[in-house]
């Protein structure tokens, strides 16, 4: 009896953990980046999302190499902050970065419904359910010469597919 307890403590315990990091802390004053290899990010019905770090290579050597993660692809670096703005630019490998559409974009969050909506102007674009569970630890290569690996997380996303407009 004893035994079933502690697994059930176990498993209740983790999916509380899983669904504390989907929420608007998690997200604000954040970057993070996804492949957009033949416009995965808008098309795919999955995504994969991974925290950028900031570079502080100089001061405790983390940075991470994004080209090399991405194998040379291009790939989309979303940008949230904490008034809800959202920046979205596309980055290729020649370290050009160019924002996707003009605009003024915002974020959305529904923690019940484990849900982030994108908009641009009152145009939803997109949104996305968090998959709980998805999230891991990865390594991501530094770019400079000793080259570190550096620690971050990444997230699964499922595409919603009902289009749901801003309330």
């Amino acid at each position: 009896m004893k035994n079933i307890f502690i697994i059930v403590f176990l498993l209740l315990s983790s999916i509380a953990k899983a669904q504390s990091c989907f929420s608007t802390k998690f997200f604000e004053k954040s970057k993070w980046a996804s492949d957009n290899k033949d416009s995965a990010f808008f098309k795919a019905d999955t995504i994969k999302l991974i925290k950028i770090i900031d570079d502080t290579y100089l001061t405790d050597g983390k940075s991470m190499d994004m080209d090399d993660y991405f194998k040379d692809n291009n790939y989309i670096i979303v940008e949230f902050s904490n008034a809800k703005e959202l920046k979205l630019l596309s980055a290729n490998r020649n370290f050009e970065y160019i924002e996707v559409l003009k605009g003024e974009y915002h974020w959305q969050l529904n923690k019940p419904k484990k849900t982030i909506y994108l908009y641009l102007g009152e145009k939803l674009l997109a949104s996305f359910v968090f998959i709980t569970g998805s999230k891991r630890d990865v390594e991501v290569q530094g770019k400079y010469m000793d080259k570190p690996k550096t620690k971050t997380i990444e997230i699964t996303l499922l595409r919603n597919k009902q289009q749901i407009s801003k309330k």
